[in-house]
């Protein structure tokens, strides 16, 4: 196993190398929650990895540190010894494998938690104890069909039986991505995007020179020399959960104002509005989702991302 404090490292080497491996110079990328960090660094790092046709970078609810989220839970864990952090793995082994089997991880610990104050509530109050909301999109058998090709009760099954085989395999590794979610010292820095703050315009220098050498012929091995120069920007599009125990509307809103000069209402890098716009930033709220359910097909927003690296109509 990858020493944790050379995951990111060993991570933008290993890309370059599978994509040679397999033949293929460019990729679409879409993250969801702290594959977000890989994302952010992959883009930077490695600007030529993404096709001319489709300069885009789709992320769902990207990670935000518990210091900026400010939830609680997050922020008590993030206190933890690494050493206890590192035995996370065998915790959610024994709780999905032999007490909650069907539920999902990230959603495990603040559903348990929260269920007794929201029951009442979402069944319409003590005045209205006989009425239930509508099943979630993807329990529904019409959508499950649709995006799935099985029935909501074949697709639960199949998700008891991945979480069956994944626990079966050594997991240590969630047990590092934990360290590096809370910014464990063992872990080391978020890589150029340890600063949300300050990575926006690091990422949009490194476009504008990134763009130069393209237009200059400048190749490299690498197969930047087969991109066609561009005046499209750049576009990091996000798609955030309605309720998100892992984010909280506190790290969506400040994720989003850490690119705020590059959204399309201030119209992307383009300063004072004569200078091409190298970077946009686009975020909307995907409704009726959670942390988790954000990237399910059932809710399109994956679905949307899928047809636009295809270069599809919606």
């Amino acid at each position: 196993m990858v020493d944790i404090s050379l995951r990111l490292s060993v991570w933008l080497e290993t890309v370059p190398v599978l994509m040679r491996t397999i033949n293929s110079r460019h990729v679409s990328i879409a993250a969801h929650s702290c594959g977000v960090i890989y994302a952010l660094n992959t883009i930077y790092e490695l600007p030529w990895i993404l096709p001319s046709s489709n300069r885009k970078l789709y992320l769902f609810s990207p990670w935000v540190s518990p210091e900026h989220s400010g939830l609680m839970m997050l922020s008590i864990s993030s206190y933890l010894p690494s050493p206890l952090i590192n035995k996370f793995d065998s915790i959610v082994r024994f709780i999905n494998t032999t007490m909650m089997p069907t539920v999902h991880l990230s959603g495990m610990v603040s559903g348990a938690v929260s269920a007794p104050f929201t029951a009442d509530q979402e069944c319409g109050g003590s005045g209205d104890s006989g009425r239930r909301n509508p099943l979630p999109r993807h329990e529904r058998d019409e959508l499950c069909r649709e995006y799935c090709g099985v029935s909501a009760a074949e697709n639960s099954a199949r998700f008891k039986e991945l979480m069956r085989a994944t626990f079966e395999e050594s997991t240590r590794g969630a047990n590092h991505e934990a360290l590096l979610s809370l910014r464990k010292e063992a872990a080391g820095a978020w890589g150029v995007c340890d600063d949300y703050k300050m990575y926006p315009d690091a990422l949009e220098a490194k476009l504008r020179a990134f763009s130069r050498e393209t237009r200059a012929g400048a190749g490299r091995e690498t197969g930047q020399s087969d991109l066609a120069p561009t005046n499209d920007p750049f576009v990091i599009k996000t798609f955030w959960a309605e309720k998100d125990t892992m984010i909280d509307k506190k790290g969506e809103v400040y994720f989003n104002k850490c690119f705020e000069r590059f959204s399309e209402i201030n119209g992307g890098s383009s300063g004072d509005g004569n200078e091409h716009k190298y970077l946009l930033y686009e975020s909307e709220v995907v409704p009726e989702t959670n942390h988790e359910t954000v990237c399910l097909p059932q809710y399109e927003a994956l679905s949307r991302a899928l047809r636009d690296m295809l270069g599809r109509q919606e």
